[in-house]
């Protein structure tokens, strides 16, 4: 659940789906196998551990075009190098495989972008959210096409390991990864991040301690680190050994804060008329010496007038502000919270871009 100023998001999953809008151009050829991935309230990388041990395949065979939101019903498309697959459909209590045919290759233009269906809770004020979203349509205002806070991790540290991975710091990268905990994890997670915290001593640590620490389902990227780094003894080797979707995550993480730093600075530098959405890093402060030059906050910055701006860099031709079309909107008394009223809006976004930039801008901040 996401409480904004005038909202309430993702109260239940169902109020959040997201498909994915894609075009095969060709289905000719034997290379790959395509499937169909449904998800509710589960991650995409814990869907993907546990298709490898289901389908006896690497985790690194498995690819895709976008991630998608964890608390949410999702709709996405994965491939593999062809298989001789046996079931038709692969089913568990929250996500769902679907093997559609086989293809010459998989290109990424084929990605389109995202339909979302979104239902928005206990709005005291539907006039003011209206009056925003009719200026999107109108385009009297433009939004900035932020990387979404999910890219930051539920830490919100994810790019700061980036940082230390893009500068060659092994050691500081591993032991943020690993011992950081933060108000959004649970208990469990905290006790056991305490623990392996326990094991770094004088820039050393101590795995084989590590290895033996039982952890629950949801720290199965650390086990396979901690796995890794039983075997290579190095720092530096197991993040070369890691799978490089997860490497390639936290690096791609620290790109997409200073894209959201630029534009955030060039906003408040350019107009007056504008609103800041923080989310702050809440680590405690004896981690702070790790954190030197990041703020403990993650600060995004919406005008509320149409702006045109340009900023000295552009990550992978990334656009500056979003390109929503809006398909329809309606307003109507809340089911779930009385006397309130519920927005129900349905919309489409480009590869890239993310719902979250929209809602956080109609509902206020």
């Amino acid at each position: 659940m996401i409480q904004h100023n005038l909202g309430i998001v993702k109260y239940k999953q169902e109020d959040f789906i997201v498909k994915e809008k894609v075009i095969i151009k060709s289905t000719n050829g034997k290379n790959y196998s395509l499937f169909i991935l449904k998800r509710n309230n589960c991650s995409l990388f814990n869907s993907l551990m546990r298709l490898s041990k289901i389908m006896k395949l690497p985790i690194s065979r498995f690819h895709f075009f976008g991630e998608k939101d964890k608390y949410a019903v999702t709709t996405q498309l994965i491939w593999t190098p062809k298989l001789r697959f046996l079931e038709e459909r692969i089913v568990t209590r929250d996500f769902e495989l679907i093997y559609l045919f086989d293809v010459k290759e998989v290109d990424s233009s084929w990605m389109l972008g995202n339909k979302f269906k979104i239902t928005v809770r206990k709005i005291a004020k539907p006039e003011m959210v209206e009056e925003r979203i009719k200026k999107l349509i109108d385009g009297k205002v433009n939004i900035p096409n932020y990387y979404d806070i999910q890219r930051f991790g539920k830490r919100r540290i994810n790019h700061i390991i980036g940082y230390y991975l893009l500068n060659s710091k092994y050691y500081e990268a591993s032991y943020l990864f690993l011992c950081i905990y933060s108000k959004n994890e649970n208990h469990k997670v905290k006790k056991i991040r305490r623990k392996l915290n326990e094991l770094f001593v004088d820039g050393s640590f101590r795995i084989d301690e590590a290895i033996g620490i039982k952890m629950p389902q949801y720290m199965d990227v650390e086990k396979i680190f901690l796995r890794i780094l039983s075997k290579t003894r190095n720092f530096k080797k197991v993040w070369k050994e890691f799978p490089s979707k997860w490497t390639s995550l936290f690096k791609e993480s620290y790109y997409s804060y200073t894209f959201n730093k630029s534009i955030a600075q060039k906003i408040k530098t350019t107009t007056k008329n504008y609103f800041t959405y923080e989310y702050p890093i809440d680590v405690p402060p004896e981690f702070d010496s790790f954190l030197a030059g990041f703020e403990k906050k993650i600060e995004l910055v919406y005008p509320l007038e149409k702006l045109d701006i340009r900023i000295g860099e552009k990550i992978k031709n990334r656009e500056i502000f979003l390109n929503p079309m809006i398909y329809s909107y309606d307003f109507r008394k809340d089911d779930m919270f009385e006397g309130y009223y519920r927005l129900d809006i349905e919309f489409f976004l480009g590869r890239g871009s993310f719902a979250t930039n929209l809602l956080t801008f109609i509902l206020g901040g």
